[in-house]
Parts: C-alpha cells; structure tokens; sequence
C-alpha cells in the first residue's frame, strides 16, 4: 500500500488480486487501475528520479535516446504514475528497499513491469524501472548499451 495524505488517495495491490485506488477516507473496494498501452516512447511520458537534469551527463544522453528528448520533471510518485496509465516509463536511479517494495507489486498488478536496471526482479540494487511492459526491453537495451 501506498498513501498520499495530502491527495487523501491509497493505492494497493496484492499478488493476483489487481491494482486499486481510492479514497484514504473512506473504506471502500476502490478502483482498479491499469498501465498504459503505448508502444512508442515520447519524454513527455517519461519521468527520472532524480529529475532529468540532475542525472550525470551519460546517464541524460541514455534516457533522451529511448525517451527521444528530454522528460520534465514530475512532482508526485512515479511508479503510481505507471500504475496509473499517466506514464508509460519511470526510471530510478536511486532508492532502497522499501521504497520499491509497494510500488513493484503496484505496477506489476496493474499489468506492468519492475526490475532493476539490469532486468533482474530485485529491490536491492538502488535502481528501478517501472514500465507498462510494451517498452521495458527497449529501456533494458539502452542501459545495456550504454
């Protein structure tokens, strides 16, 4: 689960049982949500984080190559984004356990994809790539590449 006090919004998932959103107010059964379905990227459905300009300079070159330009920053959880069809990619180049544990499930259970910057399923490594699946290999490729 992950909560948004300030959008009064949960979003939580479990293994086989979907992706939901709703009202941190209320009790409810909430709403599913979905990942996209784009198979092209474009910056504009492409988030960082940190945000594009603070990565190091190779790092920049490789994500405007997939994202053709440069993606703006976001204010608000990328990986719910995914989740959420908002974004079609989100790229991590930091954080710890337990800031991928909840979004992974999330993602996933919304028909995406996680796994690390070199495509293994693991919370560990500080890096993440939250996708909607159609782009993941092509995200995989340029780190590979790089």
């Amino acid at each position: 689960m992950l909560s948004s006090p300030a959008q009064g919004r949960r979003w939580w998932a479990s293994r086989g049982c979907g992706a939901f959103t709703g009202p941190s107010s209320e009790h409810s059964n909430g709403t599913r949500i979905e990942v996209s379905t784009n198979r092209v990227l474009t910056a504009d459905r492409v988030s960082t984080l940190p945000s594009h300009d603070a990565l190091p300079l190779e790092s920049r070159r490789v994500v405007a190559g997939f994202a053709r330009g440069n993606p703006r920053s976001r204010q608000w959880h990328h990986a719910i984004q995914v989740a959420e069809g908002a974004l079609d990619v989100s790229i991590w180049f930091c954080g710890d356990l337990w800031d991928h544990a909840a979004p992974s499930i999330l993602v996933e259970e919304a028909g995406g994809q996680f796994s690390d910057h070199s495509g293994r399923r693991r919370l560990d490594t500080r890096t993440a790539i939250y996708s909607n699946g159609a782009n993941h290999v092509e995200v995989l490729a340029a780190f590979s590449d790089s």
